[in-house]
């Protein structure tokens, strides 16, 4: 369609303006509707199988509240520094390998073989057995289908097993404290519900044993300082009241005490000159 405009200096322009109609659109169609459907279906076949593969994602969330040592709010806290230092300290007391480890040491000897953070109990998604005859057709028969098999524990409890799986078990955990209190939100992500669940619950009592541990020790230092201060200040005063009776000797400063006992002295004194006097 040709239109004509008034340009702003005056003159006429002229210019061929297109538009596709629905019968172009049609043609475009017609000729790549075989590359529209077979990307179509790609893309559907690629979520579909996304998603009956994709594993489940479960978290537990436990609460805690973090408890002031005692004898820790003797001091004032002005600036609010000592109240964040210490929800950061108890945040990296969860997180700790000690707490990964007894976490995983009290669930070992009951769940070693049934739990997918050992390997024991792993998620398999649909489709297991049509993914594992495609695997074994692309490497000719050289892929085991018993490497994914789940493992199965015979041995106890060690340090070496602790330190298996402590980061295993601290990368699935999360911690969020709550702005304002003492609260912190700790979660962790399993693939099995009663998974997460059992292990956040005993992270978190093991949590509370060391918290406990760390109370204790923190009131016995306490108080075996405060115990010392007292000495140190018995001995302190005991040397001021001896160097105070010293003085007082030297100086010839008595109380009321002191005067008496001085006044009874000379007169036992003179008694005794006049005793002598009189037998002589």
């Amino acid at each position: 369609m040709n239109q004509q405009q008034i340009n702003p200096n005056g003159q006429m322009a002229s210019h061929q303006e297109s538009e596709l109609t629905i019968r172009d659109y049609l043609f475009i169609l017609n000729m790549h509707y075989k590359k529209i459907l077979f990307f179509t279906i790609l893309g559907v076949s690629f979520a579909f199988y996304n998603v009956i593969t994709e594993p489940p994602s479960y978290t537990a969330t436990a609460t805690v509240a973090v408890r002031e040592k005692p004898g820790a709010g003797m001091i004032m806290d002005l600036t609010g520094d000592r109240d964040r230092n210490r929800i950061s300290n108890e945040i990296q007391l969860i997180r700790s390998r000690s707490v990964g480890k007894e976490t995983i040491e009290k669930i070992w000897p009951h769940k070693k073989n049934n739990m997918a953070l050992f390997g024991s109990y792993p998620f398999y998604p649909r489709g297991r057995r049509a993914r594992t005859l495609l695997k074994e057709l692309i490497t000719l028969g050289l892929h085991d289908p018993k490497s994914e098999a789940p493992i199965q524990y015979t041995e106890d409890y060690s340090n070496d097993i602790g330190e298996r799986f402590a980061g295993v078990l601290l990368g699935r955990l999360s911690t969020h404290h709550r702005d304002g209190t003492d609260i912190i939100d700790i979660s962790y992500t399993s693939v099995w519900p009663h998974e997460a669940k059992l292990i956040v619950n005993t992270l978190v009592d093991v949590y509370k044993i060391f918290e406990l541990k760390l109370s204790g020790e923190y009131a016995a230092n306490s108080v075996e300082f405060l115990e010392s201060l007292l000495a140190d200040q018995d001995l302190k005063l005991r040397e001021a009241d001896k160097e105070f009776t010293l003085f007082k000797n030297r100086e010839r400063m008595y109380d009321l005490d002191g005067i008496a006992a001085g006044i009874t002295g000379q007169v036992v004194g003179i008694e005794s000159e006049i005793y002598s006097i009189v037998a002589e």
